[in-house]
């Protein structure tokens, strides 16, 4: 079973599930952003007649725009300047489907899709076996215009070649 951020709490019997999932939204990303985990489980009693668990996914979008307050915020208390209070909305169900045939903004994007796609598909497989081709104890690789370097955490990352 994959390692999962874990928290339980004891609401009224009159809460909604909506409500409970907003309140307790910004905590679980907050630890699976903090604990680099993918998925969260909220264990919920309702009063004494009710008990559901819920499975939340983690949001690097939401994420990202949460540490950015976060870190706004402790900037405020390092300077002792008053904070701003930030309002970081949950995502929005996708309930909509929309035709976008006579938007041009979307033409231009989709024959760059279409014109890149392919390309972009051997460019990661290209990545992928250069990756594979950089033995463990090979801190840097380069030729023929690339180079492959290894950060301290193994994580490999390609550029081009200064020239």
């Amino acid at each position: 079973m994959p390692r999962a951020i874990f928290e339980a709490k004891h609401v009224s019997a009159f809460q909604t599930e909506e409500a409970i999932l907003e309140r307790y939204y910004p905590q679980l990303q907050h630890c699976m952003r903090v604990c680099e985990l993918q998925k969260a489980y909220l264990s919920v009693f309702f009063g004494t007649m009710k008990w559901k668990l819920f499975e939340i996914d983690a949001d690097p979008i939401y994420q990202g725009q949460m540490i950015a307050a976060e870190r706004n915020f402790w900037e405020c208390v390092q300077n002792g300047t008053p904070p701003v209070a930030v309002e970081i909305k949950a995502p929005v169900e996708a309930i909509r489907k929309v035709d976008m045939t006579g938007h041009n903004s979307w033409a231009d994007a989709a024959g760059d899709w279409h014109m890149h796609h392919g390309p972009a598909k051997a460019f990661e497989a290209a990545t992928k076996r250069i990756k594979e081709l950089v033995e463990p104890d090979v801190q840097e690789a380069f030729g023929h215009g690339i180079k492959a370097s290894r950060s301290k955490s193994g994580a490999i990352t390609i550029r081009k070649e200064k020239s």
